[in-house]
C-alpha cells in the first residue's frame, strides 16, 4: 500500500470520527433539552400535588364537620322522639278513658247529640270551620268530614261542592263513581237505539281531558287548542241516526269482509251495501283518542298514528269502539292538520311520552312508514348528520337510514332522545281531523238487519244444541203434562250452560214459580212436577225438560 493510500484511509477515517462527534453533540444538546422539560414537568407535577393534598385536607375537614353535625341532629331527633312517644301515651290515655265513659251512655241518644252540635257549630262557624277530627273509641281518626246536616261528606268533594246542595242533592260516593264510570263509551250505555241521551259527549274539557289522558295514557288536547281545530266546521242539526246496534269486529268481518286484526278494514266492493264500490271501516280506539267523535254528527281529532291508513280514504266509515261493542257514527273525512306544537307535548304526562317513544321505536307494535322516518331523522341529528346543505340530500340520508332501519340496523337512538326530539320541536306528534260527512242509514240498517237475522240464528242453533247434562248429570225429555217422580238414579246436573234468553230456570229447596211466571203463562208453560228439593226445569218453545237435582 503506498502512502499516498494511507493517507487517503486515515483522512476517510478523520471525517467518519468527526462526523460521530457531531451527532454525538447534537444528541447531548436533545438529552439537555429533555432534561430541562422533565424537570419543568416534575415541578409542574409537585405543585398540582401540593394543590390536590390541601384540597383533599380542606375536604376531610367538611366531612368531619357534617359528621358530627350528623350526629347532634340524631340525638335531637331521639330526644324529639321519646318526647313524642310520651306524649302520644298520655293522649291516648285520656282519649281511652274518655271512650269507655261515652260507651256506657245510651249510642243513639248520645250520636244524636253529636250530630245536632254538628250542625249548629257548623252553621255558625261557616264552611272553612266544618270540617271535624272525629275520633273512634280507639282513637283514631275517621277519614271523613260532616257537612252542616250533619251527613258525612263524600271522599273527593269539597265543602263548597255540598255548601249549596241538600242532603238529596249531595251525590255519595257510589253516585259519584257511576258518574265518573259514564264518561267512558261502554255497550251498557247504549241499551235502546236511537238512545243518544245516555252516550256521552267529546271530551272537549281541559280539566277532564288532562285527567282522561292521565288515566287512560292517550295524548290530550287543550282546550283552546282543540276549539281552534275544530271551529271551522258546521254543527249538524238532528243527526239522530236510524239505528243504533252495537257489534263485534268478528260479526263485520263475517258480514262484509276483510280483516278484523286492523284498524282499518276495507270492504270490497261486492259486499257493499250502498253500491259498486269499495270502502273502508275505521276503528280508531277512544283510550288512545280521547278526542274523537264517538256519537253521530261530533267531529274530532285522532293524536298520532294510530289510524294513518284511513287518511288515504277520501270517506271513511268511522266507528266508535268501546271493549268488543262497535259502533257505526257515520261517514267521515280524514284531514291531516297540524301537528302537536312542542309545548303542548312537553306537558303530556310522562308514561305518555314514554310509551310514544317506545312506539316510534317500534317496541309496542310494528313500526310505520312515519315513525320509521322520525326515528331515521332523530338518529341522523343525535349522529351529527343532520342538518345538510340541500334539502336533497337530506332525503337521501333519511332514505338510506330508513333501509338499515329494515334490516335491524341503523344509528343507535334511545327513548330519551325520542322524547327530547318531541320536546324541542324538531319532530311533532301528527293530529288528524275528523270531519263528519253524512250518516249512511242504508249501511246502518243494513248492519241492523244483519245483526238480528244473525242473532235469531243464533239462539235457535243454540236452543237445538243445548244439553241438559253436565259432568254425569242425566236429564228425562217428556211430553208436556207427562209427570215424573224423582228416584234413585236421578243425579245432579249442572244448569248454568242455559241461555237466559231463551229459556226460563228455576232452581230451589222446593220447586216454585220463578218471577218470570208471568212470561210462562203467557207461553203456556206449566211446571209439571213439584216436590222438596228435587225440581229444577228449563222450557223453551218446542221441548221441555225436567232435571232433577237433590
Amino acid at each position: 500500500m503506498s502512502l499516498e493510500d494511507v493517507r487517503a484511509a486515515f483522512q476517510e477515517t478523520i471525517s467518519d470520527l468527526q462526523s460521530q462527534i457531531k451527532e454525538l453533540k447534537c444528541d447531548k444538546e436533545d438529552l439537555r433539552a429533555d432534561k430541562d422539560g422533565l424537570k419543568a414537568d416534575v415541578a409542574r407535577r409537585k405543585d398540582e400535588l401540593q394543590v390536590a393534598m390541601s384540597e383533599m385536607l380542606r375536604l376531610n375537614n367538611e366531612l368531619q364537620a357534617m359528621v358530627a353535625q350528623n350526629e347532634e341532629l340524631g340525638k335531637e331527633n331521639k330526644e324529639f322522639k321519646e318526647k313524642n312517644a310520651v306524649t302520644r301515651s298520655s293522649r291516648s290515655t285520656q282519649t281511652d278513658e274518655v271512650a269507655r265513659s261515652t260507651m256506657a251512655e245510651d249510642r243513639p241518644t248520645s250520636e244524636g247529640i253529636v250530630l245536632e252540635h254538628t250542625a249548629a257549630t257548623n252553621i255558625q262557624t261557616g264552611p272553612a270551620e266544618s270540617e271535624l277530627d272525629v275520633k273512634s273509641p280507639s282513637g283514631q281518626n275517621i277519614p271523613h268530614a260532616l257537612t252542616t246536616d250533619g251527613k258525612v261528606r263524600p271522599s273527593g268533594l269539597s265543602l263548597s261542592d255540598c255548601a249549596g246542595q241538600s242532603s238529596a242533592e249531595c251525590p255519595t260516593h257510589r253516585e259519584r263513581q257511576t258518574i265518573l264510570r259514564q264518561a267512558r263509551l261502554k255497550p251498557s250505555l247504549l241499551g235502546n237505539e236511537g238512545d243518544l241521551a245516555k252516550l256521552p259527549p267529546r271530551v272537549i274539557n281541559e280539566t277532564e281531558a288532562e285527567s282522561a289522558a292521565a288515566a287512560l295514557e292517550a295524548f290530550f288536547l287543550p282546550e283552546q287548542d282543540l276549539a281552534s281545530r275544530l271551529e271551522d266546521i258546521p254543527s249538524v242539526a238532528d243527526p239522530t241516526p236510524a239505528s243504533y246496534v252495537p257489534v263485534s269486529r268478528d260479526f263485520l268481518s263475517r258480514q262484509y269482509g276483510g280483516s278484523h286484526c286492523h284498524s282499518v278494514q276495507y270492504i270490497k266492493a261486492d259486499q257493499n251495501p250502498c253500491g259498486n264500490s269499495t270502502r273502508a271501516f275505521a276503528f280508531p280506539r277512544p283510550d288512545l283518542n280521547p278526542h274523537m267523535p264517538v256519537v253521530v254528527g261530533q267531529s274530532g281529532v285522532v293524536i298520532g298514528n294510530h289510524c294513518d291508513k284511513a287518511i288515504d280514504q277520501s270517506r271513511t266509515s268511522l266507528f266508535s269502539a268501546s271493549g268488543i261493542a262497535k259502533i257505526y257514527v257515520g261517514e267521515y273525512v280524514w284531514e291531516r292538520g297540524e301537528g302537536m306544537s312542542a309545548v303542548v307535548f312537553r306537558g303530556q304526562p310522562d308514561k305518555v311520552k314514554g310509551n310514544w317513544a317506545a312506539e316510534v321505536l317500534g317496541e309496542k307494535r310494528s313500526i310505520g312508514d312515519s315513525q320509521a322516518s322520525q326515528r331515521a331523522r332523530i338518529a341522523l341529528r343525535k349522529a351529527g348528520l343532520l342538518p345538510q346543505d340541500t334539502l336533497a340530500l337530506e332525503k337521501e340520508m333519511v332514505r338510506q337510514e330508513l333501509e338499515r332501519i329494515k334490516m335491524g340496523g341503523g344509528h343507535p337512538v334511545e327513548h330519551r332522545d325520542i322524547v327530547e326530539a318531541f320536546e324541542r320541536g324538531e319532530e311533532v306528534v301528527p293530529v288528524t281531523r275528523l270531519r263528519f260527512l253524512s250518516y249512511d242509514t242504508t249501511l246502518a240498517e243494513d248492519i241492523k238487519t244483519k245483526f238480528e237475522a244473525n242473532e235469531g240464528s243464533r239462539r235457535r242453533s243454540k236452543r237445538k244444541s243445548a244439553t241438559t247434562s253436565r259432568k254425569g248429570g242425566t236429564s228425562i225429555r217428556m211430553n208436556p203434562g207427562t209427570p215424573v217422580t224423582p228416584g234413585p238414579e236421578m243425579r245432579s246436573v249442572a244448569i248454568a250452560h242455559f241461555d237466559p234468553e231463551s229459556y226460563s230456570v228455576s232452581v230451589g229447596p222446593t220447586a216454585r214459580m220463578v218471577p218470570e211466571s208471568q212470561k210462562k203463562e203467557e207461553r203456556g208453560e206449566v211446571p209439571t212436577v213439584e216436590g222438596d228439593g228435587y225440581l229444577a226445569y228449563a222450557t223453551d218453545d218446542h221441548d221441555r225438560q225436567l232435571i232433577w237435582t237433590p
